[in-house]
């Protein structure tokens, strides 16, 4: 670790070279990297990128954690030719001798191909949770406009974005140090799916803010599925009320793919729940377990997560099943209703206890 806190990553191909910063699509193809060293290390590290496998060409890198040498990230280069390339130096007067810096990163981080609607864009955040802060921002919603080839109207931002989730048109990638939000509006049924939205009268002139998290699904509006009626002061479910509710889930008809994580799925409770907890909704919730507590599964089958909220603060425990604390974690504020919410995770699939 360099005195500054920023990690360095050893480029195992070419003695000399650190990286600092890289992010990969979801074929582990780079997208970005920021990568330091002598000029000499640097200047062969360019070369090399150019040369055929059989000249030393390097179509891979391997970055090594300095705090944990064991820990390698294989990063692929493809074809060469779809990374720009920018590098500079460091003043002369410095320290360390002659120290040069390259930046490779995509060609449409910068030049978005409008002939495939196909689009990059590269952002750093300090964030818990940069893929929420991202696509809630202007990062998203400007390239959308200026890579669709259909006009779109500002109020219909949330409902186009949420789409674009759900669909797999827009990816989040997380990296070292940066992240990338990748945009494909190649598809055929672009035009199709946005039509079907305005003759639904989900896409209007003057369409309200939508609340909760853009990972939230669409929500039918038959009257069957409308939620119960509302404490008329706060316009949500009382506590009692959506624990009522809850209560009557013992099964599930439907399985929704949260669009971030796309191998986590839950059920008709989980997803009834996410649209009624507090004022906003409670997909947050859905996307801390995607990030956090799914990955635990690896290593324990069965989850019990419980969401335990108490004067606007909470805390989440997650437990084995049998009564062993996996891992805890504190809600400073949260608008939930007040009580103990108790979900299982297991084969993949987010649920109630009633559902299981």
């Amino acid at each position: 670790m360099n005195p500054n806190g920023v990690k360095l990553f050893a480029l195992d191909d070419v003695h000399g070279v650190y990286a600092d910063a890289f992010v990969t699509d979801q074929t582990e193809h780079l997208l970005f990297g920021s990568f330091w060293g002598r000029d000499t290390s640097i200047q062969e590290l360019i070369a090399r990128l150019t040369l055929p496998s059989t000249e030393g060409g390097l179509y891979r890198l391997h970055l090594v954690d300095q705090d944990d040498p064991g820990r390698k990230h294989e990063v692929l280069i493809g074809n060469a030719d779809r990374l720009v390339k920018m590098t500079g130096r460091m003043p002369k007067a410095n320290l360390f001798g002659d120290v040069a810096q390259v930046w490779l990163y995509d060609r449409l981080a910068t030049d978005p191909d409008y002939g495939s609607r196909r689009a990059v864009r590269l952002f750093s955040c300090d964030d818990a949770d940069p893929a929420r802060v991202a696509l809630e921002s202007d990062l998203i919603w400007g390239l959308f406009k200026d890579v669709c080839h259909l006009p779109l109207l500002d109020p219909w931002r949330e409902t186009i974005v949420r789409t674009a989730v759900q669909r797999g048109w827009v990816s989040f990638h997380a990296g070292i140090g940066i992240h990338a939000l990748m945009l494909n509006l190649g598809s055929e049924e672009l035009e199709s799916v946005i039509e079907t939205l305005i003759r639904d009268g989900q896409l209007t002139l003057g369409e309200a803010k939508t609340t909760g998290s853009v990972n939230e699904p669409f929500r039918n509006t038959e009257a069957a599925d409308l939620p119960a009626p509302r404490d008329a002061e706060s316009r949500r479910l009382t506590a009692s009320q959506l624990a009522h509710r809850l209560n009557g889930f013992t099964g599930t008809t439907m399985w929704y793919r949260h669009p971030l994580v796309r191998a986590l799925t839950y059920t008709d409770g989980v997803r009834f729940f996410a649209d009624n907890g507090g004022e906003q909704g409670a997909y947050w919730f859905l996307d801390l377990v995607a990030t956090e507590f799914y990955p635990l599964l690896k290593t324990e089958p069965f989850l019990l997560i419980v969401l335990s909220v108490m004067e606007k603060r909470g805390r989440i425990r997650v437990e084995d099943g049998n009564g062993r604390i996996i891992r805890e974690k504190d809600i400073d504020y949260t608008d939930l209703q007040t009580g103990d919410w108790r979900f299982y995770l297991t084969d993949d699939v987010l649920l109630l206890p009633g559902e299981y």
